[in-house]
Formats: C-alpha cells, structure tokens, sequence
C-alpha cells in the first residue's frame, strides 16, 4: 500500500509540474542556482510549504538553507527534499513580527546586492519592490503582503512568519532585527517534512511570480 501511495504521489506530482511549465512557461527544470541573488521557483516551491503547513501570513527561507541545485520537473519528492534541503530536520518555526520588523529583514537581505549573500530571503506571501541604485538600508520601495489579495506592508501590525528555528532563534545577522521572545510557536514538523507533505499532496506550484524585483532604469 504504501509503495503504491508513492508511485501515486510521484505521478501526481510530474503531472502538476507539466501543467505549471504550460502555464507559466517554466524551463523542463526548476533551479536554486541563483538563490543567493534573486527569486527562485524551486525555493519558491518550499516557502508556499511552510506557509500551507503553518497558516502563517508570511513565510521565509535565507539562501543558506538551500543547495544550489538543477532538478527536472519529474524528479520525485522524496528525492527533492533529501538534495535541496542541507537543513530539512529544522523545525518550522512561527514568528510574530510588525511590519517595520519585516521592512528591516527585507533590507537585510538584500545588503549586499548584487553581490550572492547567504542571508538573501526567498519569500511567500509578500512582493518585493526594491532599488539596487539606493544605498544598502534604503533599498525597499514598496512590500505588499498577500497572494490574491495584496495589500500595503503596515509598518505597525502585526504579522505571523514561518520560518526555519535556524533563522528565527536569530542567524544570519537577524538576532539584529528581532529577539527570540517573537517566537510566537514551533511547529511539531520539520521544512523536510512540509516540503514533502505539500508536494505529495498536489499543491499550487507558482514558479517565478515577481515575489522580489529591481525596479528597472
């Protein structure tokens, strides 16, 4: 029975895949090769995971938790997991964090542009605006939280952001932009463990969406 559920779910999985390249025009591969830089489809795929698995706003992931692999669109989810995720057994981690708290990690993240940083955040739940022209600190333009419905970042509210126990307990550089007391709750399931789960069970993959963008010239 269980070979069966999956040889099931790594059929189910190639064909969501072939839809999303008819749909969006993606490559026969999906890549983290440029994760340090810029948005990735593949890490993509794992921050819509931790947001599905934990209902959380907003979910993040810093290059550092991704190999910077090629993989082709029918490789089965087992086998995604095991060479993308260096990190899988880290636990999914729920921050509560304002809106300036989110408007500073962004910045963070993109300090060194265009130069590859480990601590560049691949994101769900928001779009990014930024200028590379301005100086580092002061790159964000505009950030809107929410997939369908996309509203203005609000610097005062407070939102829930899934995350790796790695990032949240403050790696990286961002103990800087938040305390270990915005740890709203740690979830009984690993990034492997909602990577594997989401891709098994069929859902929305959104490939490369303008998630984080240069305003142009």
């Amino acid at each position: 029975m269980r070979t069966r559920s999956r040889a099931v779910s790594r059929i189910l999985w190639a064909v969501v895949l072939l839809l999303a390249v008819s749909a969006a025009g993606w490559s026969q591969e999906l890549s983290t090769k440029n994760v340090r830089t810029e948005e990735s489809d593949l890490a993509n795929v794992v921050v819509d995971a931790l947001c599905d698995v934990s209902g959380a706003d907003i979910a993040w992931l810093p290059a550092a938790a991704f190999n910077e692999i090629s993989i082709s669109r029918d490789t089965p989810p087992a086998e995604v997991v095991s060479r993308l995720l260096p990190y899988r057994d880290d636990r999914v981690v729920v921050l509560k964090l304002t809106g300036a708290q989110i408007r500073q990690a962004l910045e963070r993240a993109l300090t060194l542009y265009p130069q590859p940083n480990a601590g560049f955040l691949q994101v769900s739940g928001l779009t990014v605006t930024f200028d590379p022209a301005k100086p580092a600190g002061e790159r964000v333009v505009r950030v809107e939280v929410g997939k369908e419905r996309k509203e203005e970042l609000n610097p005062s509210r407070e939102y829930r952001v899934a995350t790796s126990a790695t990032l949240a307990y403050g790696a990286l550089g961002y103990f800087k932009v938040w305390e270990r007391s915005a740890v709203e709750r740690e979830l009984n399931r690993t990034v492997g463990e909602a990577l594997l789960a989401y891709m098994e069970a069929g859902k929305p993959i959104a490939g490369v969406t303008g998630r984080i963008a240069a305003v142009k010239p």
